[in-house]
Formats: structure tokens, sequence, C-alpha cells
């Protein structure tokens, strides 16, 4: 029998295993390199907390809250302490941030106190006392249109769980607003004092029906376009007015040339082309002058027409022709006409 020769693995490639023990070299190197590098990092920002802390102190001790306030926040995005989130809450007692500073003293008390030295722990108490009785509170009632209405304080719509309720709020000026379809906004302004509590009931005015009255309604017009065609028709007018007179002038010249309306027996051939230019030019005036003069009514008649049922210039039954004067579509003593009437 022969023996069975042995199976031979396939080799790895060289650049695969040389790959492999790279990426194991280097996750270890990470593994071993990255805790260090993070201590460090978390020992420089500790190190920069302690010193914001420090001059936020500084601040603080001389008077300038808002500018501690701002440190010692970032100091608790390091790393929030008792002590850190007691400093915040008094900078906000300090601007007057009541609710603020309460709640920033509430929370240091249920989440540090067993951590707390005795006597830390009784000042952070005397303070929450303290603040509960100098907070202001407003209690929001409904009244009359305001059953559906929204309300709004400070811009913050109010759920129906805070109506009727004492809410807390901080001393100084807050805005009211209620609104409702049908009724005119409600608009206060409230100004809270520590230590009282102010009742207010919003009340809605309904608002009139909408009415169809003219004076009310926003005019458009026509503008200027009354007297611009109006203009236009008077030119027109006046153009006719010389150019026809102009034109029986030239039919007189020719006349005098031709002893009559008949050129016919005109010898001179000089004179008969002279009268046919006249002619010509006579019938060219006539026609443009009765041409301009049509226009000149039509444009006159559209622009008055304008004028009277413009809708921006009519006062019940006329139309204002100026600041004191209105055209009146009426004559007293006769059937038809109009009437200029003067207020002075």
């Amino acid at each position: 029998m022969s023996r069975p020769r042995p199976v031979r693995r396939p080799r790895r490639a060289l650049p695969l295993v040389f790959g492999r023990l790279t990426l194991v070299c280097a996750l270890t190197t990470t593994l071993v390199i990255s805790p260090r590098q993070v201590r460090a990092d978390d020992a420089a920002d500790l190190n920069a907390a302690r010193v914001k802390f420090q001059r936020a102190l500084e601040l603080k001790q001389a008077g300038d809250f808002s500018g501690a306030l701002k440190l010692f926040r970032q100091v608790g995005q390091v790393k929030m302490s008792p002590q850190v989130r007691y400093h915040i809450a008094t900078c906000e007692e300090e601007m007057g941030q009541l609710v603020a500073a309460l709640g920033g003293y509430e929370i240091a008390l249920s989440q540090y106190a067993p951590e707390m030295p005795r006597e830390f722990l009784a000042e952070v108490q005397t303070s929450i006392k303290g603040l509960r009785a100098r907070i202001p509170k407003l209690v929001l009632s409904r009244g009359a249109g305001a059953e559906a209405a929204t309300i709004e304080l400070d811009q913050v719509k109010l759920g129906e769980s805070s109506i009727g309720t004492a809410i807390p709020v901080d001393p100084g000026p807050h805005a009211l607003v209620s609104r409702a379809p049908g009724f005119a906004d409600y608009s206060r302004t409230i100004t809270a004092v520590e230590t009282q509590t102010e009742a207010v009931t919003i009340e809605l005015v309904e608002l009139p029906p909408e009415t169809t009255d003219r004076a009310a309604e926003p005019r458009t017009g026509y503008g200027a376009w009354p007297f611009v065609l109006g203009g236009v028709g008077v030119l027109g007018l006046a153009a006719g007015a010389v150019l026809l007179p102009v034109s029986q002038g030239k039919v007189a010249q020719v006349r005098n040339i031709c002893g009559g309306t008949d050129c016919s027996n005109l010898t001179d051939r000089t004179e008969w082309e002279r009268a046919r230019s006249l002619a010509n030019d006579a019938r060219t005036l006539e026609t443009a002058g009765w041409i301009a003069g049509g226009v000149g009514v039509a444009t006159l008649a559209v622009g008055v027409v304008l004028l009277l049922v413009d809708p921006s210039r009519n006062t019940n039954d006329g139309v204002e022709v100026g600041e004191h004067l209105a055209l009146l579509p009426s004559a007293p003593g006769s059937q038809a006409g109009f009437s200029l009437v003067a207020a002075f």
C-alpha cells in the first residue's frame, strides 16, 4: 500500500500577511495610546476649567454676575459639581432670574445632596426656601369670549393645564396675548412684583360684522387717465379748429384764381397748377381738421365719463373735482344737468 501524501496547505501571499500584521499592530498601538491621550486631554480640560472657575469667582465677587455666569456654565460643561451648580444658581438669582435659580438650587439638592457638606446643604435649603417666597406668580383664567382662545405668555403658548394655576415668573414686565377667530386680539403687559400673586381674567371683544360701506372699502380708480384723455381731446379740438379755417382759406384762394369753383376755363398753365395745388392742400387740411376734431370729441368724452365713474373720486352721488369742489349729477330747477358744489 502506498502512503497517502500529506496535504499541503496553500501558502498565503506575503503582502496579505504583512498587511494583517500591520493592521493588528495599528489597533494595538491605538488601544495603548488612546487612553493616555484621552487622560492627557481630560487633565488639560480640568486645569482650564479650574482657571475659569477661579476667574468666575472673582467676577462674582466684583458684581459682574453676567460674566461670572458665562464662565460657570463653561466650567459645568467640563465637570458639573455641587459648587458649580450652586454658583450658577446664585448668579441667576442676583440677575433677577429667580425661576431659573430656584430650578438650579433644586437640581443641586436632588443630585448632589449626599456629597454636600452639612453646612453647604443647609445653605442650599435656605436659598430654596427664600426663593419660593420671593418668586411672583400669575393666575390666568378665561373670561367672556376667551373660552377657546389661544393664550401666550412672553411669546410662549400656554397649555390648558397652565390656565387657572399659579405660574411662577420672574419679577418685571411680561407680555400676555390672547387670540380667537372673530374677536379682537387681547394684549396686555403685566408687571410682576416679588412675593405677590396677580390674578388676570382674559376677556375678548367680539368684532363687528363686516360691512359693505363704500367709505370703509379701499378705492381703486383710473388715476390720471381721465385727465390725459381730456387733454388729448382738447388738443384734438384745437387742431381741428385751426386746420378747418386754414383749409377754407385755401379754398378762397382757389376761387379767386379761377373766378369761382370751376377752374376748367383757365388757359394759363402756371395758374392752373397753382389752383390745383391749393385745392389739394385744402382737401388735405379739411380732412385732417375733421379727423382731429372727431378724435378730440371722442377722447374728451371718454375722459369725462371716466372722471364721472372713477370710484376713487366719487363722493356718494357726485365726483370730487378738487379739495373743496364736487360735481353732482343734478341741476336744481331743471330735469337734467350737473351742479358744481363748493365748500369753503
